[in-house]
């Protein structure tokens, strides 16, 4: 199967970091040019003093990382993933960040259905395995979010469980947590939020069920990460704000309503406003840092 061989060759560079390809490359997984091959990668060509060469590469670094990905699910040797994947999330260069949220994003229901629709049924075995490490995981990391790269390791493993489009393994993994901390008083101790960290942080919270301490000091959430946490809306006018203690260079404004919005979109999670001494103090219960007093 061509789609497979190319999908080997994909992950085979991932894993080397390498994205031009040439004839050896090709004639290592027998493969050669032609109009299937050209729907995913183009050719280049190369000029040195001595002779012209015409080499390969994919037309996207992420149709390569999916490929490769995939390639996992059409193999019918199956591969243990559960080897695989730990070895590839402890790489820290980044390489495999999105190869690995391809691989559990393939074993979501919805994503597999499409796919077997055109190129038959994919490994249910690599489904499984998957999901078993994304659940050992995720209850491994979380003891390690204390420190400044467990931080950033269990936030890709949110990114994990928001890929695999599967609730009940949400629930299961995260939904009794009690404790959660991305941020720090120390500034370099604290986890920048981008926009889709937001959103994919939002999602999880929605399904925390014993959330007693959400700790996002110093993270530095933008206006467009407020957006990601699904706070803003029209309908929400007050001349009443308070900044979030963590937004880079000028700060983001929220209504008391949008920042309450924020916080019962927690399960358990309630809101009130204090007045003391004419100055006002967004209460939640349980805490929740992210706002100066």
């Amino acid at each position: 199967m061509v789609l497979l061989r190319l999908g080997e060759l994909a992950y085979e560079c991932v894993s080397k970091r390498v994205i031009v390809f040439n004839e050896d490359h090709f004639g290592q997984h027998q493969l050669e040019p032609s109009k299937f091959i050209s729907g995913f990668m183009m050719e280049i060509l190369e000029r040195d003093d001595a002779a012209k060469n015409v080499v390969y590469t994919f037309l996207h670094l992420t149709i390569q990382e999916f490929l490769a990905a995939l390639a996992h699910y059409l193999s019918p040797k199956h591969k243990n993933m559960l080897e695989l994947l730990p070895w590839a999330f402890k790489k820290d260069d980044g390489r495999f960040e999105i190869f690995i949220r391809f691989v559990v994003g393939l074993s979501a229901s919805t994503s597999s259905r499409q796919l077997e629709e055109i190129l038959g049924p994919l490994s249910h075995h690599t489904t499984c395995q998957v999901i078993d490490w994304l659940q050992v995981n995720v209850q491994a990391e979380i003891k390690n979010m204390d420190r400044n790269a467990g931080k950033r390791q269990l936030l890709n493993i949110f990114h994990y469980l928001s890929e695999s489009q599967n609730t009940a393994l949400v629930r299961k993994t995260v939904g009794s947590v009690e404790r959660l901390t991305f941020g720090d008083s120390n500034p370099q101790s604290a986890l920048r939020l981008n926009p889709l960290d937001c959103a994919v942080l939002s999602h999880v919270l929605q399904l925390c069920e014993t959330m007693e301490e959400l700790n996002l000091e110093k993270c530095y959430i933008q206006e467009e990460g407020g957006q990601a946490f699904g706070a803003r809306s029209p309908q929400m006018q007050s001349s009443e704000v308070f900044t979030n203690v963590g937004v880079m260079e000028e700060p983001i404004q929220f209504s008391w309503t949008e920042a309450a919005q924020i916080v019962e979109r927690i399960p358990g999670w309630t809101t009130s406003l204090c007045v003391n001494s004419g100055k006002k103090r967004l209460l939640t219960q349980p805490e929740m840092y992210v706002h100066n007093y």
